[in-house]
């Protein structure tokens, strides 16, 4: 089983020698590609300074030019792709993920019980501690906004914490996604559902990140719900549909 954990990043050097290590003790199935979005803090040189460390594990992955999140995304999966790995999974580079969350992630896409899981913050279980009252209610705005502006009746289509099996983004056919920022988790949501994928969400807790400043804020999510506006006049609609909730034991 070959697992591979995409994660976006900016500026994030103070942040992402901790998750390299989070992630790449899980085990030997796991391997890590930082895709890095030209960070002016040296972000990439330390990555580029831990692959030593990690054989054939750590892999890195410069852009130049900030060219967004959705782009990001669309680079490291096709990477994935190409390389044959079975499973891959996204997350933040801010530690607000809990890379301790991923073997219950591929535990259920290898149990054949979803083919694409997100990480919730709002199904039962799942929570945002530390979380102030102003960052609440930019999620929330946006999590309204995004189920009706689409019909993607889930508790957290904007969450980057995910996991696909190699199928599920094959008929995704992520490479022709269009959207950037959090709009592109869910025109890739809308694509699992009117595909007729297996979704689950799982609860998780998603923590305030470790250091640096969050890359989501009112203007950006101004933003990406124009972007979604454009989406919907183009057809990209959900199926309309709940998601299955898995809490294992």
């Amino acid at each position: 089983m070959k697992v591979l954990v995409v994660v976006p990043t900016l500026n994030e050097r103070r942040n992402i020698e901790l998750l390299v290590a989070g992630v790449l003790a899980l085990g030997t199935s796991f391997t890590l590609l930082i895709v890095d979005d030209a960070s002016a803090d040296g972000t990439a040189q330390a990555v580029a300074g831990l692959v030593p460390a990690y054989p054939g594990r750590l892999h890195l992955l410069r852009r130049r030019g900030r060219s967004g999140l959705g782009a990001a995304y669309r680079d490291g999966f096709r990477w994935g792709l190409e390389r044959g790995y079975d499973f891959v999974c996204e997350m933040d580079a801010d530690l607000s993920h809990d890379p301790a969350d991923l073997p219950r992630f591929i535990g259920t896409l290898v149990g054949g019980r979803a083919d694409v899981l997100i990480g919730s913050r709002y199904v039962r279980g799942g929570t945002t501690p530390g979380w102030s009252a102003s960052r609440r209610a930019l999620s929330r705005v946006a999590g309204l906004a995004t189920r009706g502006a689409l019909g993607v009746r889930v508790t957290d289509p904007t969450s980057g914490f995910r996991g696909y099996t190699r199928a599920a983004l094959q008929a995704i056919d992520v490479q022709t996604t269009l959207a950037e920022g959090f709009a592109f988790q869910v025109e890739v949501l809308c694509r699992c559902l009117s595909l007729g994928l297996r979704v689950v969400e799982m609860p998780i807790s998603f923590r305030p990140r470790r250091s640096g400043r969050s890359k989501m804020t009112w203007r950006s999510a101004a933003e990406g719900l124009a972007v979604l506006w454009r989406l919907r006049s183009a057809g990209v609609a959900s199926a309309g549909r709940s998601l299955p909730h898995h809490n294992p034991a």
